[in-house]
């Protein structure tokens, strides 16, 4: 299978390792409709929208969990990852409950993939194990069930899981949803050392703002509305430099208005540039308030 080649929004040519062409997502209807994009090699792509815009659903398609209504996703030396099921996996994923099974050890739940997929004995699977929990910062936790873990640490034990297989493309659903601010930050960190040091790809869907400018070398935002991609680039650019009112509203957590609706080009609908007002508010007293009993000596002061 040819790879395509796609120029690179940082000059030179760069191999695309996912492609989506025509893509259609959804289940009864079409969440999303005739995507087309490529992740390269080497980047932290985030998958960002709104809620009910089908980002779980995107990553779900792009790694063959779910089929799309119409296109086709293609991934390099593997083709259409919906024919890899019942195969060896050839990368990982990281659920956003951690989907870690309860009834077994965070050293069981990591060695699950390799017992599955992998010949080897006992010990190297268990050296393996001690690795990647080392690698995510869980020494000595191997024993411990998942309900005797934080939400932090449960998540990091969820990305050694798979991490097993030593694939180096890893989809990541809302890692850091649920997490307090310092243990987010932990774990931004985290994926940052996977993709600098080791040279994974990370495909991730979030809304966390903080995580998107820290984590983030590109992004696509979903527009519910249009079921599109409306901005497509470095999620800090994005933020500074777009004009359209609907990528400001997301990045700056901005309000559009109302039910206003608006145009594929990002112009508000009827040539309405500006924002509905709100209404002013009216004083429930004036001074010509009387009293509420009679000859009351605060003359109402108290209201």
């Amino acid at each position: 299978m040819s790879i395509q080649e796609t120029i690179s929004k940082h000059g030179g040519l760069e191999p695309g390792l996912i492609h989506a062409r025509g893509l259609s997502i959804g289940y009864d209807r079409p969440l999303m409709e005739d995507l087309d994009f490529t992740i390269r090699r080497g980047e932290v792509f985030l998958v960002l929208g709104g809620s009910g815009t089908g980002k779980s659903t995107l990553l779900k398609t792009l790694f063959g969990r779910l089929a799309p209504i119409a296109g086709n996703v293609e991934v390099a030396g593997v083709g259409d990852p919906a024919e890899l099921r019942g195969q060896r996996p050839r990368f990982g994923v990281s659920f956003q409950s951690g989907a870690l099974f309860g009834s077994l050890t965070i050293a069981q739940n990591v060695a699950l993939p390799l017992e599955e997929w992998t010949d080897l004995d006992p010990a190297t699977i268990a050296g393996v194990v001690e690795g990647k929990l080392r690698l995510v910062g869980l020494d000595g936790a191997g024993d411990r069930l998942p309900s005797e873990l934080s939400g932090g640490m449960q998540k990091r034990a969820g990305i050694a899981r798979a991490l097993a297989l030593e694939n180096d493309l890893l989809f990541l659903d809302e890692p850091s949803a649920g997490l307090d601010p310092v243990t987010a930050v932990e774990l931004d960190e985290l994926l940052l050392a996977l993709n600098r040091s080791l040279g994974i790809t990370l495909v991730v869907v979030t809304h966390e703002l903080e995580s998107i400018y820290r984590i983030g070398t590109r992004a696509i935002l979903l527009d519910k509305n249009t079921r599109s991609i409306i901005a497509d680039g470095d999620p800090r650019i994005l933020r500074d430099e777009n004009s359209d009112p609907r990528v400001r509203a997301f990045f700056h957590r901005e309000p559009l208005g109302g039910t206003r609706r608006y145009t594929d080009s990002g112009e508000p609908e009827h040539g309405d540039s500006e924002r509905p007002k709100p209404a002013p508010t009216q004083e429930p007293f004036t001074e010509a308030f009387k009293p509420i009993v009679k000859d009351d000596p605060f003359k109402g002061e108290y209201l």
